[in-house]
């Protein structure tokens, strides 16, 4: 079980979708894609909830180097959408939920 705060804007990779889309496009059911550090896999996880909060005073959009992937908590995430390269996807890895 994992709890991120984030904005509704950030973009998140979809297994699904073999894509990143925008969290406010996803719903519960959906999958995300999550790296399992026990096991050093990828491996889908459904999303069991989403609360929608008053907007953050003050969210910052993170500076990494090229190709802008990383994992917040083991979630697969992308540091800015119009960035996004999709020549590099993450790593797919064994599957499970």
């Amino acid at each position: 079980n994992k709890t991120l705060f984030v904005t509704t804007n950030h973009a998140f990779y979809s297994p699904d979708d073999l894509d990143y889309k925008a969290l406010r496009n996803f719903n519960i059911g959906d999958n995300l894609l999550y790296f399992n550090e026990l096991t050093n896999t990828f491996e889908n996880v459904k999303i069991t909830k989403i609360t929608i909060l008053p907007p953050f005073n003050t969210s910052y959009n993170l500076a990494i180097d090229s190709p802008n992937n990383y994992l917040a908590e083991g979630i697969v995430v992308h540091n800015d959408r119009k960035h996004w390269n999709p020549l590099v996807n993450p790593p797919t890895g064994d599957v499970g939920v």
